[in-house]
């Protein structure tokens, strides 16, 4: 355990940001699950894109506060990408 003032602050101010970045992780998963989850129930494609407007934004926010790499970001808004466009094209044939 820290000894000095600072040290015993630094450690608060982890645990914070900690909790922060978990519940910024969390609501990343959950708008790719609400969007995924969407899709296989087969809903229209107005909806999905609303969603998949609110899932870019929640990966895009993370990524401004440094919780999430851009990179890591721009893979997942593409597999999702990837996933819709093949059940849109899918449905069209």
């Amino acid at each position: 355990m820290a000894n000095k003032k600072s040290s015993k602050k630094a450690i608060r101010k982890e645990a914070k940001r900690h909790v922060r970045n978990i519940s910024r992780k969390t609501a990343i998963k959950t708008s790719f699950k609400n969007v995924k989850s969407a899709v296989s129930k087969k809903a229209d494609r107005k909806s999905v894109d609303e969603l998949v407007s609110k899932a870019k934004s929640s990966a895009q926010k993370a990524v401004l506060k440094g919780v999430v790499h851009k990179n890591t970001a721009a893979r997942k808004i593409s597999r999702l990408m990837q996933f819709i466009n093949k059940y849109f094209s899918k449905k069209k044939a």
